[in-house]
């Protein structure tokens, strides 16, 4: 596929999401768990205006203590200097505040304690924000445990910023993800606009979060009128998507409840600054696409000769914020018989919509899941222990699917399975027969399940290049997961560890909503 092709072919998603051009050679997909780490440190390090974090959690191990030591450094170095330093951290209310063998909150605590300062006194502020899901209420709240109180939605995203510099991953910030458990990471270089969209991405969603305290507690955003679990639940929705709405095209925002709040404060700033940004050169008009009556000379010439575009997206699926699962179905739907489509998830449990899309299309698939070993879950105790089971039994479920649509030949699944390793990878790989690397890629938090696209808040990148280099790079980075995985096969099934006990078969078309 050329150039002309490849815009003409997927010019549709201007249309639904903001376009980023980039530099090809400006993206470097990272290799490994050790270099995604030095990244993270090396962001941190040589950050000289802003640092943004988002991930479920933040660890408690030494590891996850050497970045918050570094956070520390860099903002001191600022102060010293009386240098303006911007650091928003933001984690999940739920997953972050376990009390159990210490918290995310605990960790983080010393930095709010010296550089909380939403007046930027000396230059330097810092917030450490907390989603809570307004659907973890009432008499779920009252009765559901640490643990099991996640399984109603979380804050799943995974986004770091470092100035102008962005890595996209599905990966968290413990010691598991810096070590031994399989992921995927790309880092954007260069690339401001980009990082400004995620910097507001981040603010909209801290202004209706809970804030960490000096003291250790937590108190709810003043810039949203409505709580998360004590307020009106639908007036609390109405403001999610009137905070939200900015970052998204129109289209992907339900009818049924149309926003209804004022914003006040940090929320107003934050969405005339994204205003700002819809109406510069790097965001295209609502109902314009930017490839509209260009051939591809044309559009490269506009781009300022860029190779690769870059295309967020967000999910929020209970607030009816669809993005994301739009683009994801649409992107499986144009793929044709000269395709190649290789999809992971470290939790496999697509919904029924994109099974339906996968089983249906000409084209050929490839699909990279965690072999019962690779589970994040393995070895958790009580009934946490049997989620590996449930995976295996709707990874029995699909193929099943498959051998009765005869699609077994043209639809293959993979295991990952390496000693000593977790699979944790989710994204996909879309090639052409005339390319030898994949010309577009998806990576984020997503796991294309049901709690990715209905409880959780999700953000994906769709990646489409031309740009050799990076496609040499993408296809190297899926080697590494088939360097480790072994075909699923009808004999995988009588295996012992691919045992499911009845129970869990039983219950598994319940659960597999929150898991």
């Amino acid at each position: 596929m050329d150039k002309d092709g490849l815009l003409k072919d997927f010019e549709w998603i201007s249309k639904y999401a903001h376009c980023y051009p980039v530099n090809g050679n400006d993206v470097v997909v990272l290799e490994s768990p050790q270099c995604f780490y030095q990244a993270l440190s090396d962001g941190i390090l040589t950050a000289k205006k802003r640092v943004v974090m988002t991930a479920l959690y933040w660890g408690t191990g030494q590891l996850e203590k050497s970045l918050v030591d570094k956070l520390m450094q860099t903002l001191k170095k600022k102060e010293e200097k009386d240098d303006k330093m911007e650091v928003e951290i933001l984690i999940d209310y739920t997953r972050g505040s376990r009390k159990n063998l210490g918290s995310s909150t605990q960790m983080l605590l010393p930095l709010v304690k010296e550089y909380k300062n939403p007046a930027m006194v000396k230059g330097c502020s810092l917030q450490v924000s907390l989603y809570h899901s307004p659907q973890l209420r009432g008499t779920l709240k009252s009765f559901l445990p640490d643990k099991w109180n996640e399984i109603i939605g979380l804050a799943h995203m995974k986004v770091f910023v470092f100035d102008d510099t962005v890595i996209i991953s599905g990966a968290n910030l413990s010691n598991d993800y810096f070590t031994n458990r399989q992921d995927r990471y790309i880092k954007f270089e260069n690339s401001k606009p980009l990082a400004d969209y995620f910097h507001a991405l981040v603010k909209a969603v801290s202004s209706f979060s809970f804030h960490l305290q000096h003291d250790g507690s937590v108190k709810f955003s003043a810039d949203c009128p409505h709580h998360p679990f004590e307020g009106s639940y639908d007036l609390f929705i109405s403001y999610i998507r009137s905070c939200l709405q900015p970052l998204i095209y129109p289209e992907f925002v339900s009818t049924q409840m149309q926003p209804n709040c004022t914003t006040s404060g940090l929320v107003q700033k934050s969405l005339r600054f994204v205003s700002w940004l819809w109406n510069g050169n790097y965001w295209p008009d609502k109902k314009q696409n930017i490839f509209q009556d260009m051939d591809g000379a044309s559009q490269l010439k506009v781009l300022n000769n860029k190779d690769t575009f870059v295309f967020p997206s967000v999910q929020l699926g209970f607030a009816g914020i669809k993005q994301d699962e739009f683009i994801t179905k649409k992107i499986l739907q144009s793929a044709k018989s000269s395709s190649q489509v290789c999809l992971t998830s470290g939790y496999f449990n697509l919904t029924n919509d994109y099974v339906d899309i996968i089983t249906k299309s000409m084209a050929k698939f490839d699909i990279y899941v965690a072999s019962p070993e690779a589970n994040g879950f393995l070895n958790a105790h009580g009934l946490p222990g049997y989620i590996p089971s449930m995976y295996v039994y709707l990874t029995k479920k699909f193929y099943d699917r498959l051998q009765n649509d005869r699609r077994n030949e043209s639809v293959k699944l993979w295991e990952y399975i390496k000693p000593g390793w977790t699979y944790h990878a989710k994204g996909m790989w879309f090639y052409d027969q005339h390319k030898t690397g994949p010309f577009l890629t998806m990576i984020g938090s997503p796991n294309f399940g049901s709690r990715s696209v209905q409880r959780d808040l999700e953000a994906q990148v769709t990646v489409i290049t031309s740009n050799k280099n990076l496609m040499k790079q993408l296809h190297m980075e899926k080697s590494r997961i088939v360097d480790f995985s072994q075909p699923i096969v009808k004999e995988t099934f009588v295996q012992p560890r691919y045992n499911v006990p009845k129970w869990v078969a039983m219950i598994s078309a319940i659960i597999r909503h929150y898991f």
